[in-house]
């Protein structure tokens, strides 16, 4: 009776070797390219819809972010 378990020598050696994965995903950022910081602010219904409809489906968080280091004459 013959074993169907069995493995010949071209695979015997493939279950016993070490995968490597290459590492997939971005590279990481430098500390001093992270963003940690958040800024927060309250507005009124009639100010966050007004709001709303002027980014006409931009972002808000990348709108604001702009904005801010416009006016403070950061370049990006």
């Amino acid at each position: 009776m013959s074993d169907d378990f069995s493995f010949d020598d071209t695979t015997k050696d493939i279950l016993t070797k070490k995968v490597t994965q290459k590492k997939t995903g971005r590279p990481a950022k430098k500390d001093t390219q992270k963003r940690k910081r958040c800024v927060s602010a309250y507005l009124t219904d009639e100010e966050y819809n007004a709001f709303v409809n002027f980014l006409d489906d931009r972002t808000m968080s990348i709108y604001l972010r702009k904005m801010i280091l416009k006016e403070m004459g950061f370049k990006e």
